[in-house]
């Protein structure tokens, strides 16, 4: 499986974004260093390996044979004195040592599978938000376009108004206008700080007021068949887990029933009595008398509990499949909602606009008309915005669950 800390950029479409921690001037930071940012800072995500080095040590133990026992005794008093020198230890089933390792292993890669699991979520909490951030700066720049542009309009009126050309109602209406971009404005700005405070916290950084996410929010990468897309999710870490789980249920199982095992310990040793000055060689096994039904009841659980997480395997692999298939035609259908917008929709308001405003300069068109005009050509360019950032958050869940980059 690869690893995870060398993922580089889900969404192509993001270019780069500007960070600095140490100076006033923000500096370029790339979506995957951003990525990098979170696996390297992330407490949780951290905490994954010292408890990964814990089961690789328990891997290593667990192919350990039984050690040997050095013993040294004595018995009588005085001149009648007997001593005995020994050594012990025991003939353990070769079953066990290889349940053991099987179960150790298991753990250590069911472990691995989690962590990587870990990592597809961060980077896909890391993308979503700097893509979140990257539209919200692109609403900012489009409200902070129509604010002057109201402005402007604002400081004409007025002009008309004190030569008498125009009315007091449309200067009004104006002044409104201007005051709804001011508290749009302020909405907006609210939004990029949730973003850039979402992001702080994925990297346990105190501040990220220097944090300008740039990139090309109307660029999008395309995505491969179906089937190839299926193909990867098979071998992704989300749809490996369910089947990582059965094989360390068996392996535990193994384990309980090798345990079942009777283990014998043998030992020898020379002994020497001081008063017959007489050296004898002693050798002993002990076998241990053990019912055929030791830990029965742990070996039914645990067959229970291994009919159950197969039942569930196929019923989660089946949903991730749904799942993907399900975001792969909305992403299509998003696509044409954008080529639409794009091709046909935002350029015919754009031109109805500019025939408006020189109609409107001219005064042959009624504010009213202008400003319902005007409005249509904002709100298509916001809902280009929303429809953009929509279609990138649908990719980076399949990215996500393919582990497509």
């Amino acid at each position: 499986m690869k690893l995870l800390l060398q993922k580089s950029i889900i969404c192509g479409a993001l270019l780069y974004a500007q960070y600095s921690t140490a100076s006033n001037a923000s500096q370029p930071l790339q979506l995957k260093d951003a990525i990098q940012l979170t696996l390297n800072n992330n407490i949780e995500f951290k905490s994954f390996d010292y408890n990964i080095a814990s089961l690789e040590f328990n891997k290593a133990q667990s192919k350990l044979k039984p050690g040997y026992e050095i013993g040294l005794s004595t018995e009588g008093q005085g001149a009648n004195e007997e001593y005995t020198l020994s050594l012990e230890s025991i003939f353990e089933a070769p079953q066990k040592s290889k349940a053991r390792a099987a179960f150790a292993t298991s753990q250590l890669e069911s472990l691995q599978n989690d962590r990587n699991i870990k990592a597809l979520k961060l980077i896909q909490a890391t993308s979503t938000i700097f893509i979140e951030l990257i539209a919200h700066q692109e609403e900012l720049r489009l409200l902070e376009a129509r604010s002057l542009h109201w402005q402007k309009l604002q400081v004409s009126l007025q002009r008309q108004v004190h030569a008498g050309a125009a009315s007091n109602i449309d200067l009004n209406r104006i002044k409104a206008q201007v005051q709804q971009q001011e508290f749009e404005l302020i909405e907006i700005q609210k939004k990029i700080k949730s973003s850039q405070i979402q992001l702080s916290e994925l990297w346990n950084k105190k501040n990220t007021k220097k944090l300008i996410a740039t990139g090309d929010l109307f660029s999008y990468n395309s995505l491969p068949p179906l089937e190839n897309l299926k193909e990867k999710l098979m071998q992704s870490p989300l749809y490996q887990a369910k089947p990582l789980e059965r094989q360390q249920a068996e392996s535990d199982l193994s384990l309980i029933k090798t345990n079942n095992l009777i283990d014998y310990s043998w030992s020898i040793g020379t002994g020497y009595n001081t008063d017959e000055s007489e050296q004898t060689l002693e050798f002993g096994v002990n076998i241990p008398l053990r019912t055929r039904h030791l830990n029965k009841n742990k070996v039914f659980e645990k067959e229970a509990s291994m009919q159950s997480v197969q039942l569930s395997t196929t019923a989660a692999q089946h949903k991730l499949e749904l799942q993907l298939q399900e975001l792969f035609e909305h992403s299509q259908l998003q696509r044409q909602q954008l080529s639409i917008l794009e091709s046909s929709l935002l350029p015919a308001l754009e031109q109805a606009y500019n025939q408006a405003k020189r109609a409107y300069q001219k005064g042959s068109l009624s504010f009213q008309d202008f400003l319902s005009i005007e409005t249509d050509l904002f709100s298509a360019r916001q809902h280009y915005i929303e429809q953009a950032l929509a279609l990138h958050k649908t990719n980076i869940a399949i990215d996500v669950l393919t582990e497509l980059n």
